[in-house]
């Protein structure tokens, strides 16, 4: 019986467990939205571990998600994370 080695595409489901971690700023701002124009919701201080959950088309925002179960959005420049924001999902 073969074994199928190849790829499932992303469709946009969980990313459980992908975390990063703030960095290359003091702090950083947590966003409603993907836009530097909308309102804050708090400030993150280098070093904050995050849930990567998704991310815009361009992959220049991530949606993040705080220990306390809060999500919003963060300028992707300022995470690092074992994996690259580009292939997180596409959300909202």
């Amino acid at each position: 019986m073969a074994v199928w080695q190849g790829t499932v595409p992303n469709t946009g489901g969980p990313t459980s467990g992908l975390t990063a971690v703030v960095a290359n700023a003091y702090y950083v701002n947590l966003r409603m939205a993907p836009q530097v124009r909308n309102n804050v919701i708090t400030a993150l201080a280098s070093g904050t571990t995050v849930q990567l959950l998704g991310r815009k088309t361009a992959g220049t925002w991530a949606k993040v998600q705080l220990a306390n179960l809060t999500t919003g959005w963060m300028s992707a420049t300022y995470l690092s994370s074992s994996v690259p924001i580009a292939t997180l999902p596409v959300t909202n």
